[in-house]
């Protein structure tokens, strides 16, 4: 588990979160009930770490903790 930023676009805030990596994994991917609890209208589009910013998509999953 590491600490990862994550933030919309259209937003100014970024919520910092726990997350699990998968080094073989080829998509990133969130938990819808994650998407809910945390108000967001659309898909996640930044992710930062460690100093590291990078736009990307990741995918809303339902069924998901």
């Amino acid at each position: 588990m590491v600490q990862i930023g994550l933030k919309q676009e259209d937003e100014e805030e970024e919520i910092v979160v726990e997350a699990l990596l998968d080094s073989g994994a080829t998509e990133l991917v969130i938990s819808s009930e994650f998407v809910r609890k945390n108000k967001f209208r659309k898909k996640l589009d930044r992710l930062f770490y460690r100093g590291h910013k990078e736009r990307t998509e990741i995918d809303v999953i339902g069924g998901q903790k």
